[in-house]
């Protein structure tokens, strides 16, 4: 993980002035660029005085994390989880892609950028941590089957290199569906895990959409959005006894409680960084 304290900065002999990437396109492109070079960016906010969406674009594009601090006591905190992650490594180069069979159509990965070629779905990561759990809810369109069938959607296939070594490894792995008319039968075949973590997904993306709303001005809007993060939450904690999901659903609840053009600076902030924390999985979920 690389941290830089102040922006890169080219000087121009002719003008005599500072250029370089400022805006949040310009960095995101410059982060993306640092993949290439097995090098993260993770940021840090630190009070109200800082553009999260230059920050976030660059940690995304980088594959990074991103904080966001309004007290300087939980620095400490983030370096140390920065440091510690930086150090348990377990895999880097890692490029993922997804290959739908004839008549399921790829739609993209939740909350996610992605390159969507025909029936296929790729995606790049710089790197994952030993012990760390990253998800990605891949979206498809199935198509109708009778009852009882079934059929292969999506072989997974994984490409990395390992840190201790110089090889690239391959992983490869078919998934399945089994078709039901019995509304019970799904039910009980329900993947629990997989349930609370399209939901925590689908809040994350509510909160991004609940930012573009306010940001309009239009907070009764943004707010309907973050609403509605709190009933998909609380739904699927219903379902799953997760007692997180409860917890972010409380967490949402405020966050919309808290919305207004009075002290938007400051909520924007949060919002953004959650929803960046949760939709990549961040080892360190500030609360």
């Amino acid at each position: 993980t690389k941290w830089k304290e102040s922006s890169h900065e080219n000087r121009n002999q002719k003008t005599n002035s500072d250029v370089g990437p400022s805006t949040p396109a310009e960095l995101g492109r410059f982060g993306a660029s640092l993949i290439k070079e097995n090098i993260s960016v993770s940021t840090i906010g630190v009070g109200v005085d800082y553009n999260e969406d230059l920050m976030t674009a660059l940690s995304q594009n980088s594959d990074g994390n991103f904080y966001y601090v309004e007290n300087s006591s939980d620095l400490p905190r983030i370096f140390s989880t920065e440091l510690g992650s930086a150090l348990k490594v377990a895999a880097k180069s890692i490029r993922l892609k997804i290959i739908c069979p004839e008549g399921v159509i790829p739609q993209g990965i939740l909350g996610h950028q992605c390159r969507i070629n025909g029936n296929s779905i790729e995606m790049n990561f710089n790197q994952v941590y030993g012990g760390h759990e990253k998800s990605l809810i891949i979206q498809v369109e199935v198509p109708a089957k009778t009852a009882g069938s079934q059929m292969n959607i999506a072989q997974v296939e994984v490409n990395y290199q390992g840190l201790e070594d110089k090889y690239k490894h391959r992983v490869l792995s078919t998934v399945s569906a089994e078709f039901s008319a019995d509304r019970k039968v799904v039910a009980k075949n329900l993947n629990l895990k997989v349930k609370a973590e399209v939901a925590i997904q689908q809040g994350a993306v509510l909160r991004e959409e609940a930012v573009k709303q306010a940001d309009k001005g239009d907070f009764e809007g943004a707010k309907k959005k973050l609403s509605k993060a709190v009933v998909i939450l609380n739904q699927a904690a219903a379902v799953t006894g997760d007692k997180e999901l409860k917890d972010q659903a409380d967490d949402v609840k405020a966050d919309e409680s808290n919305l207004a053009p009075s002290s938007y600076k400051r909520e924007r902030k949060k919002l953004k960084g959650k929803s960046y924390q949760y939709r990549n999985n961040q080892m360190y979920i500030q609360k």
